[in-house]
């Protein structure tokens, strides 16, 4: 594959690895949270039942909570495909919002390829530090930035209840456009255009996602040459635990450091 296509690859991987949180379930800036301790470099592997979430029917919104998530995402260029797989870790909670995880890109002749990112919003800002093959890049934007993952349907249609993780829910159907503003804006570090639709399937409880799978559908020119781009996206959560807002304020620390040594 040429050069370009790669990179295109591996920057629609840093971007689904990023469950960004948007402007609407902002925190507003909070006393300073404890001092704090390493973070984890790996997901969380047990359920908390002492914070699991209320059913649906209970409450309308989840306004606190760490979520562990695994993702299998199968992209198709032409008649390649090529996999991704790994994971993420969500928290939402009243210092502010935090995400890190993992993915994995099996790349030929290249071999595998790690994504790795963390981030976490301040006030109305977010930042992120992303990293593949021994690079990694420190960006900061409105705190309502857009991933793939977290695309907003132009329609959105109930179609019945679920349950995920002893959790009850309602089953989501979402469609959408992706416009050239909003694929420039994802994608910002390449020179692309195009446009794109999808569609998603989600289980919500209490408006946390627990299971997505999605179909996005892109047509791109990246360097003068024309691409269609197919992903496929399987996301569920494996586990639900309390907010730490001592995980926070590190990814905080370490994002914003980042920012000022790439400056």
């Amino acid at each position: 594959m040429k050069k370009g296509v790669i990179a295109l690859l591996i920057l629609i991987a840093g971007a689904l690895a990023y469950f960004v949180i948007t402007a609407g379930n902002q925190a507003q800036p909070p006393p300073p949270p404890p001092t704090p301790s390493p973070a984890e470099t790996k997901p969380p592997a047990v359920l908390n039942t002492s914070t699991a979430m209320p059913t649906a029917a209970e409450t309308p919104a989840i306004k606190s909570y760490e979520i562990n998530y695994s993702h299998v995402i199968t992209v198709y260029i032409g008649n390649i495909a090529l996999k991704m797989s790994g994971w993420t870790v969500e928290g939402v909670g009243e210092y502010g919002n935090y995400s890190f995880g993992k993915l994995v890109l099996n790349i030929p002749p290249q071999g595998p390829v790690e994504i790795t990112y963390k981030a976490a919003t301040e006030g109305r800002t977010v930042y992120v530090v992303t990293c593949a093959s021994g690079q990694c890049q420190a960006e900061s934007g409105p705190a309502n930035y857009t991933s793939f993952l977290n695309l907003k349907g132009d329609s959105r249609a109930e179609k019945g209840s679920c349950s995920h993780l002893g959790q009850a829910g309602t089953l989501y159907e979402e469609r959408g456009r992706i416009s050239p503003e909003t694929l420039s804006q994802i994608l910002s570090d390449l020179s692309v255009n195009g446009t794109g639709v999808f569609t998603a399937v989600v289980c919500e409880a209490g408006g946390v996602p627990l299971t997505t799978s999605a179909n996005v559908y892109l047509n791109v020119t990246l360097y003068g040459q024309v691409l269609t781009i197919k992903l496929i996206v399987d996301s569920s959560a494996v586990s639900i635990s309390a907010y730490n807002s001592t995980r926070y304020k590190l990814l905080l620390t370490e994002a914003k450091a980042a920012q000022r040594a790439s400056a």
